[in-house]
C-alpha cells in the first residue's frame, strides 16, 4: 500500500481527533452560558421577592394610619367629616391618638378663629339693632371659644385629658351660647348657623376621640 492510500485509511481518525477538543469546548461553553443564565434567574427573583417585601412593608405603613383614623372616627359626632378632617391633614400620616386629637382641634381653632373674623366683618357693617345685639355677643363667645381651644390643645399635648375635656365643652358652650341669643326670637334667623353647626360637629369629634383615650 503506498504513503498516499494509507493516509486515506488514517484520515478520519486525523479528523475525529482534531474536532473532538472543539466538542468538548463548545459543550463546556454551553453548559457556561447555562449557568450564568440560571445565576442571572435566581437573581432577578430574589430582587422581585425583595421589591414585593418592601411594597408590602409600604403598604402596611400607609394602611396603618388609615386605619387608626377609621377606629378614632367610628363614634363621631359627624363620621364623614372626622375621616376627611384627618385624611386632609399631612400630619395625620405619622399621628397616633393623641395626634389626631390634636389635629382635629387645630381645624375646630381656625375654624372658630374665621367664625370670630366672620362677626367681626358682620359688626363693620350695617347690621339691625337686634343683629348687632346679637352679633357683639357671638364676637365674645366665639373670642372666648378660640382662647379655650388654645387650652384645650394645650392640655391634649400634656396628656392633661380631663383638662383637655373641659376647656372643650367650654368652647362648645361659646358657641351654642351665640346661637342661643338668636332663637330668642325665631324670626330673625342667625347668620353664623350653618357655620356654628359645622364648629359643634368638629368640637364634638375631637371630643370623642378624647373620651376614647381617657377609657385606654
Amino acid at each position: 500500500m503506498d504513503s498516499v492510500s494509507r493516509f486515506m485509511l488514517l484520515l478520519p481518525l486525523i479528523l475525529s481527533i482534531s474536532i473532538t477538543p472543539y466538542q468538548v469546548t463548545a459543550k463546556s461553553a454551553a453548559a457556561a452560558k447555562g449557568a450564568a443564565a440560571a445565576a442571572n434567574g435566581a437573581a432577578a427573583a430574589a430582587n422581585g421577592a425583595a421589591a414585593a417585601a418592601n411594597g408590602a412593608a409600604a403598604n402596611g405603613a400607609a394602611a396603618a394610619p388609615t386605619d387608626l383614623i377609621t377606629k378614632n372616627c367610628q363614634s363621631a359626632v359627624n363620621q364623614e367629616l372626622c375621616v376627611r378632617t384627618l385624611k386632609s391633614d399631612p400630619n395625620s400620616k405619622q399621628a397616633d391618638a393623641f395626634g389626631l386629637a390634636t389635629i382635629t382641634l387645630k381645624h375646630a381653632l381656625a375654624n372658630a378663629t374665621a367664625i370670630s373674623n366672620q362677626v367681626k366683618k358682620l359688626l363693620a357693617g350695617t347690621p339691625t339693632p337686634y343683629d348687632k345685639a346679637r352679633l357683639t355677643d357671638c364676637n365674645e363667645n366665639y373670642e372666648s371659644a378660640v382662647e379655650n381651644l388654645k387650652d384645650t390643645i394645650a392640655a391634649v399635648q400634656s396628656k392633661g385629658l380631663s383638662d383637655a375635656t373641659t376647656w372643650l365643652e367650654a368652647a362648645m358652650t361659646d358657641s351654642e351660647t351665640c346661637e342661643d341669643g338668636f332663637e330668642e326670637e325665631p324670626v330673625h334667623k342667625s347668620m353664623l348657623a350653618d357655620e356654628s353647626a359645622i364648629f359643634q360637629q368638629l368640637c364634638g369629634n375631637a371630643l370623642v376621640i378624647l373620651n376614647s383615650l381617657a377609657r385606654h
